[in-house]
């Protein structure tokens, strides 16, 4: 199977996915108890207000139909009207998901630049005390709850040591409009705004911390068993048999194969930690989307949770996509396979 085969292979799954992601998405709506139309309008409105408006909203169609202008919708970002905030439910995601990005984005980079060569270091050293107050370290991450990480952090660096802030995406006396990107730190670097760059990556540590704790750990653990497997190949042994230093087995025969198993789980805790940073959002008053969904669930604003459950669901879709495709060029014996077992 060539290159382009296995891309245009992981591409059809990807939309196929999505696609049933979009069907599961519609059915729910309508099988959850209670009318739109009535939620919409509220407990006041009469019976002739509410038919009419699912006349509006094309809620007497037949569902083939339905699903057809709903599709329609979703392609010109039409997500349907939050019952809370009276926009247009995109509208509300497209303002806030910046801010979760940003967070996911910093927490993902945390995860890779720290855990990879924790698990690389842990496997060079392996049974030694730095293997083991590794591996201690990293179950503690892996079984301490996003949330729990997020007061614990907040208590010893903003109230007993106060040198971090706990709360908020960027101080209230720093000006920031929001351009180009929604994301203060990205934005602050790219104008060259120092003031802003540096409060805004003050306010990200601490709940990007506290959101990559438990994935750092995972990862990091699926390093060093990758590494100590790869270890004991063949053609590693061989390599180490003609003198080759430690250094170089380590990062040119050993690192490459060991992190495919750690880039798959860095691309589903990228997606995951979307999920994840619901409580970490609220712990931090973090301005995001997570937030904004666990606020619509709290106050069963129904077309803010499906516009929100499809998001989430594309990232994970798009997200397993680009870690196939690249896996498939680190390894191209993984792109071979099926060519191979046939």
């Amino acid at each position: 199977m060539t290159y382009l085969s296995y891309i245009a292979n992981k591409l059809g799954l990807a939309l196929l996915t999505l696609f049933g992601l979009s069907l599961i998405i519609f059915l729910i709506s309508h099988v959850i108890p209670g009318d739109p139309a009535r939620l919409e309008l509220g407990p006041l409105a009469t019976q002739a207000q509410v038919l009419n408006l699912r006349r509006e909203l094309g809620l007497n169609l037949p569902l083939p139909v339905q699903y057809g202008n709903y599709l329609w919708g979703l392609l010109h970002g039409n997500f349907g009207i939050s019952l809370v905030t009276q926009h247009n439910v995109w509208h509300d995601i497209a303002t806030r998901l910046p801010a979760t990005l940003e967070l996911v984005l910093a927490a993902t980079l945390l995860i890779l630049v720290i855990g990879v060569p924790l698990g690389a270091l842990a496997a060079r050293y392996q049974n030694s005390w730095i293997d083991g107050l590794f591996r201690l370290l990293s179950i503690g991450g892996v079984v301490t709850p996003s949330f729990f990480a997020g007061i614990l952090l907040q208590i010893v660096f903003g109230y007993f040591l106060n040198v971090l802030p706990v709360s908020g995406e960027v101080a209230l006396g720093v000006p920031y409009s929001g351009h180009p990107t929604g994301m203060p730190v990205l934005d602050g670097l790219l104008r060259g705004n120092w003031p802003l760059f540096l409060n805004a990556l003050r306010h990200l540590i601490l709940p990007a911390v506290s959101l990559a704790l438990a994935d750092l750990g995972q990862v990091a653990r699926i390093t060093r068993a990758s590494m100590i497997d790869v270890s004991r190949k063949e053609y590693v042994r061989a390599q180490r048999s003609y003198g080759l230093s430690d250094a170089s087995m380590t990062f040119k025969y050993m690192l490459k194969p060991s992190f495919i198993p750690s880039l798959t789980l860095l691309g589903l805790a990228f997606a995951s930690l979307l999920g994840n940073a619901f409580l970490v959002e609220l712990v931090f008053s973090w301005p995001g989307i997570a937030s904004y969904a666990a606020k619509a669930i709290l106050q069963k604003d129904i077309n803010a949770v499906m516009g929100v459950v499809l998001v989430f669901g594309v990232f994970f879709v798009v997200t397993n996509f680009l870690v196939d495709i690249l896996a498939g060029y680190v390894n191209p014996r993984l792109r071979l396979g099926t060519q191979a077992e046939g």
